[in-house]
């Protein structure tokens, strides 16, 4: 697998689960809180910054993967029904 299709792969992922990327986002932000505030300019604040970033992405990616594993909650949180029943019409059943 070449590194084009590695990451077009990563942002056809983004963009399908992107309601719920933006939504769980704000419950995650800025997990690491330090009493005294760095500066961005110095490597205290970069690395606290790094560290942020790197650890809200792989909760989002978690919390993504397992909140989509559920119908309820997908339904419920994210108004996400399954495929198969997005397809099915009226004509569909037979009843």
């Amino acid at each position: 697998m070449t590194l084009f299709r590695r990451i077009a792969g990563m942002l056809d992922w983004a963009g399908l689960n992107s309601l719920e990327i933006y939504l769980i986002h704000g419950f995650v932000l800025n997990i690491l809180k330090l009493k005294s505030v760095p500066h961005f300019n110095t490597i205290s604040g970069i690395c606290l910054v790094g560290g942020n970033y790197f650890i809200t992405i792989m909760i989002l990616i978690l919390m993504t993967a397992l909140l989509n594993q559920s119908f309820s909650l997908r339904f419920v949180l994210f108004g996400k029904r399954d495929k198969i029943k997005r397809l099915k019409t009226k004509g569909d059943f037979n009843g």
